[in-house]
């Protein structure tokens, strides 16, 4: 996204980061954190807009000092869009996410060598699905795969809210395929979290 300074902005989801790039010398002038998993911006002066999807936050970028604060917004922030009123203030949405995205908040507050390791087991295409499009057979099809141990790590990792959007985001037949995968200590100590 271009602002007036002649600046690019690009979202760097993997770092939770803003590149800013200058395009009259096409170089990076600039690095700036974010929340957590990046999905839509909005740049214009004086200020630019992140939606934050991990972090339920907004980013609000100064242009020109390029200085960030943060505000709480809806429930898993998707895109921004400035208002057709002509006012400056932007309109966030959050109606495009996918059913399954809190996947993502829990692959975020991953280290990296977990992450990497929890993602052995699915092909780069199987990888990049169910991060882009995390669909509930996405989802389901990622999880079946776990040993079983690493299902029972994975889903420990859960707080209480996610198990449960776990839960109704797969079918009953899917989550109680999941839930007999693990021993029976693993799977009390998951349905008291419910």
């Amino acid at each position: 996204m271009l602002d007036s300074y002649y600046n690019v902005y690009v979202l760097n989801q993997g770092s939770n980061t803003v590149s800013v790039i200058n395009t009259t010398t096409n170089s990076v002038v600039d690095t700036i954190p974010v929340g957590i998993h990046p999905v839509s911006i909005m740049a214009s002066n004086p200020y630019s807009y992140v939606a934050n999807l991990g972090s339920n936050t907004v980013s609000v970028i100064n242009s020109t000092a390029h200085k960030v604060d943060s505000i709480l917004a809806g429930f898993r922030p998707t895109d921004i869009q400035q208002v057709e009123f002509g006012t400056s203030a932007p309109s966030i949405g959050t109606s495009v996410i996918p059913p399954a995205a809190f996947i993502l908040s829990i692959f975020e507050r991953l280290p990296q060598n977990e992450y990497d390791d929890i993602l052995k087991p699915l092909s780069i295409a199987e990888r990049n699905e169910l991060v882009d499009n995390p669909s509930t057979d996405t989802i389901a099809n990622f999880l079946y795969k776990l040993t079983t141990t690493k299902l029972a790590d994975f889903l420990n990792k859960f707080t209480p809210a996610e198990l449960h959007d776990l839960s109704g985001t797969l079918s009953k037949n899917q989550f109680a395929g999941l839930l007999n995968k693990l021993p029976m200590a693993e799977h009390s100590k998951l349905a008291n979290k419910l």
